[in-house]
């Protein structure tokens, strides 16, 4: 787990197998910070003791440099990154998306995430008094 902007760029070139100079791998993680919360709306994200921001931050991290590769290290926009369609279970960019939104829905509480809860039914009565047949 990323404790800092370095560790974070270091996890995303080791995942990766890249080689990306320090200073722009620097500027894509502050870019994808940027991003982030300018997506969620929050005014303040702790991107390295929240697991769901870091992980958030890791994955569009990931996205940022292939993206930053694949344009020449022009710039571009998320939307202009090419995804397999007929694949994208395979498609390593469509599940980092998919990754990536999954941890920011669960970061800005607008899902993400399993939840487990209690049935609501009233209309049945459940009677355990005797417990000498169980």
């Amino acid at each position: 787990m990323a404790t800092d902007d370095y560790t974070m760029g270091q996890e995303v070139t080791e995942h990766l197998g890249m080689t990306v100079a320090e200073d722009r791998l620097r500027g894509l993680v502050a870019r994808a910070k940027r991003e982030m919360l300018a997506e969620t709306n929050l005014d303040t994200i702790d991107f390295y003791r929240d697991s769901h921001a870091e992980s958030a931050l890791f994955w569009l991290t990931c996205i940022y440099v292939v993206g930053e590769q694949s344009s020449g290290g022009s710039g571009f926009a998320i939307g202009e990154l090419e995804v397999d369609g007929a694949s994208s279970d395979r498609d390593p960019l469509a599940v980092w998306r998919r990754r990536y939104n999954d941890r920011l829905n669960a970061l800005s509480g607008t899902g993400g995430g399993y939840t487990i809860g209690g049935s609501a039914r009233t209309d049945r009565d459940y009677s355990f008094e005797d417990s000498a047949t169980y």
